[in-house]
């Protein structure tokens, strides 16, 4: 998927401070169970590839993100790396789990 961004001005919301694009790449990767302090679930791993250029930043991601039917999404690890004018760089390795399984109404 590809798409336009659009990020505006602080205080002037009518004027586009930079323009840009984002372009998404979802890979459907396997079925797994994933055991979380919430509990285990049976789920899916989705990979998502995210390539986001606007105005002097610099964003690049990988997520592999677990959903769960009927809970969503379980665990996720990421791996971002951002660069904006040699400026700011991060780059990070993250990991979440579900800790409690959400409530649905009517359930």
């Amino acid at each position: 998927m590809k798409q336009t961004a659009l990020v505006y001005k602080v205080g002037h919301p009518d004027k586009t401070a930079y323009t840009g694009s984002m372009d998404v790449k979802l890979t459907y990767v396997g079925a797994y169970e994933v055991n979380t302090p919430a509990g285990k679930f049976p789920s899916i791993l989705i990979r998502a590839e995210f390539d986001i250029k606007i105005g002097p930043a610099k964003v690049t991601d990988v997520q592999y993100s677990f959903f769960s039917k009927g809970v969503g999404k379980v665990a996720e690890i990421e791996n971002p790396r951002v660069a904006a004018l040699l400026i700011y760089h991060s780059h990070d390795k993250t990991a979440k789990v579900l800790a409690k399984k959400p409530k649905r109404s009517g359930k």
